[in-house]
């Protein structure tokens, strides 16, 4: 068992095996999403662009913790009965982009899974209770097949009940 031990750093595993780069693809993908809280509103997109290689997936995360309040009260009344004691959580918000590429004759199949969410503002309550926010949250998968160099608009979403209009246009080039 002892020979076994140190002579096994010495053997070959097949995960440990150097993937031949020339087989391997490279992509810029490059994303442009268009959010608006009212369908007939042009709005300045927001782009983003992720590098990814054929073997792997690309991670994108942008955002913020936002702070919520969870928990108010006011202690009993032979105290100070101005003070106000609050309890938070927080939630994330913001861009999340995960997405995986493959080479298919003259195209790539993309695969893309979007999260993109938000806090609303919401008006002051009465203390010592504040509202509870509203969470603007959108999720979407897709698998397209796209023309390299071409971009082409992957998700389109018009929301009846928020007159919310919601699209996302993606571009894949092959980087040499």
């Amino acid at each position: 068992m002892i020979a076994l031990a140190l002579l096994a750093p010495g053997l070959p595993l097949a995960a440990q095996e150097r993937v031949d780069a020339s087989t391997r693809r490279f992509f810029k993908v490059e994303m442009t999403i268009r959010d608006s809280a009212d369908a007939s509103a042009k709005t300045s997109p927001r782009r983003y662009t992720i590098l990814i290689d054929s073997e792997g997936r690309g991670t994108l995360r942008s955002g913020a913790r936002v702070p919520y309040a969870t928990t108010s009260f006011q202690p009993g009344a032979g105290g100070n009965a101005a003070m106000t004691s609050t309890q938070y959580q927080y939630m994330d918000a913001g861009v999340n982009i995960d997405l995986t590429a493959r080479e298919v004759g003259d195209r790539v199949y993309l695969r893309t899974e979007l999260d993109v969410s938000s806090v609303q503002q919401y008006e002051k309550g009465p203390a010592p209770v504040p509202p509870a926010p509203t969470v603007v949250s959108t999720r979407l998968n897709s698998a397209t097949l796209l023309a390299i160099g071409k971009p082409a608009t992957i998700i389109t979403i018009d929301d009846p009940s928020t007159n919310r209009r919601f699209s996302v246009e993606a571009t894949v080039t092959r980087i040499e």
